[in-house]
């Protein structure tokens, strides 16, 4: 079942997840995925509002998949996890080069949670936040 938010609601938690003092991210490692891919969250970021969890998130490939014509090796997201139905929504996608120069930034217009495949970054992600 998916669950649509407006954009107020959206810009609101994005807001408070990203309100936290200028500082690097402190990656801590929660698996790979079922193709290999390297999955961390930044714990320290994390926003814990009742059941939903707010944190980005960091993919390494381990093979570049291409972006709009270009090869990304890494991304980072800031997302939610709903603890309770176990289903996540993506708020806004990063993607790297293997340089860590940013090749694309997207911001979705609106919330969407959906469940994850078992293996996938959301799957573990959700996992480890919802312990």
């Amino acid at each position: 079942m998916t669950q649509r938010f407006a954009r107020p609601l959206t810009a609101l938690i994005a807001t408070l997840a990203l309100a936290t003092p200028a500082r690097a991210a402190d990656w801590k490692s929660v698996g790979a995925t079922f193709n290999g891919n390297q999955i961390f969250v930044d714990a320290p970021a994390t926003r814990v509002l009742g059941e939903l969890r707010t944190t980005w998130v960091r993919v390494v490939y381990t093979r570049p998949i291409d972006v709009d014509g270009l090869a990304a090796h890494s991304t980072e997201a800031l997302a939610h996890f709903d603890c309770r139905t176990g289903a996540s929504a993506g708020i806004a996608v990063i993607f790297y080069d293997d340089g860590g120069r940013l090749l694309k930034y997207s911001l979705e217009d609106t919330v969407v949670f959906h469940r994850d495949p078992d293996g996938s970054f959301g799957d573990l992600v959700g996992k480890a936040l919802c312990r």
